[in-house]
C-alpha cells in the first residue's frame, strides 16, 4: 500500500528538484556578495577596506607576502584537484563494475524471460 499516490509521486519529485536548484540559487547569490579584495589596492583592498579593521588585525598582516600565499593556494588548489579526479575515476570505475556485475545480468535475464508472464 502505497503512502502517496502515483499522482503525488510526480508532484513530489519535480517539487524537490525545483526546491534543490532554487536553494542552490539562494546559496550562489548569498557566496558572490562576499567581497574578495586584492592586495594591489584595487577593488577594496586600499585604505578604505582596512578602515573598520582594528590595530591588531593590521599588525599580523605586516611582513605577509601575498605572492607567497597566492602560489600556496594554488598549490593547494591543484592538490585538491589531482584527488577530486582521482576519487572521482575510482569511483566511476568501482560503479562500472557494479553495472556489469549486477545490472547487465539482470536486464539480460528479463529480458529473456519476458515472453513467460
Amino acid at each position: 500500500m502505497a503512502v502517496i499516490g502515483t499522482a503525488g509521486a510526480e508532484v513530489l519529485i519535480p517539487l524537490a528538484a525545483v526546491i534543490g536548484i532554487a536553494f542552490a540559487v539562494f546559496q550562489w547569490y548569498v557566496v558572490a556578495k562576499v567581497p574578495v579584495p586584492s592586495h594591489d589596492g584595487e577593488d577594496g583592498g586600499g585604505a578604505a577596506a582596512q578602515k573598520g579593521r582594528s590595530g591588531h588585525d593590521e599588525s599580523a598582516e605586516d611582513g605577509v607576502d601575498y605572492r607567497q600565499v597566492e602560489a600556496r593556494c594554488a598549490e593547494i588548489q591543484h592538490a585538491i584537484s589531482i584527488g577530486a579526479t582521482s576519487f572521482l575515476f575510482t569511483e566511476y570505475r568501482y560503479t562500472h563494475a557494479f553495472d556489469v556485475k549486477f545490472c547487465f545480468p539482470k536486464c539480460f535475464w528479463c529480458h529473456l524471460h519476458r515472453d513467460e508472464k
